[in-house]
């Protein structure tokens, strides 16, 4: 899971940042990453991992951009997947499976099934934690092995 945000200012709200780490995430978002990086204060213990980080996703789509700069704030976001593990490629499909339980479905255009990329900035190092949409970049990036 991570918090969905409408701009790197209210990101920022819930992330603290170095320098080099601010240039990085200024450049990848908005767009297919999820970051993971050390939580402020703002985020509720509940959406913090045991080392105090939270992921954080600007997204590059015009609905989700939309509802997140009306909103104002974050909202918790996570990849839709079946009771099989598949990837949800339409909100027809969010809104079948998630009767009872989904508070609202926004009806799109069926998306391409692929998670975003997720960056761990955490320490010194770059590590690619899950390859997805997002691009990687071999010579500012170090990939996990396993």
């Amino acid at each position: 899971m991570s918090l969905l945000c409408g701009d790197l200012s209210v990101a920022g709200r819930f992330v603290t940042m170095d320098q080099p780490q601010f240039r990085l995430v200024r450049r990848l978002l908005p767009g297919p990453y999820t970051i993971i990086l050390p939580a402020s204060r703002e985020v509720p213990r509940q959406l913090q991992t045991r080392r105090n980080e939270v992921g954080i996703r600007i997204p590059d789509t015009p609905i989700c951009t939309a509802l997140l700069v009306a909103f104002g704030g974050p909202l918790l976001g996570a990849t839709a997947r079946s009771l099989e593990g598949a990837l949800m490629g339409s909100s027809a499909d969010v809104a079948r499976l998630g009767r009872g339980a989904v508070d609202v479905v926004v009806e799109t255009e069926p998306i391409v099934p692929e998670p975003s990329t997720v960056l761990d900035l955490t320490t010194g190092v770059v590590h690619v934690l899950r390859l997805g949409m997002g691009a990687v970049e071999r010579d500012w990036i170090r990939q996990d092995e396993g």
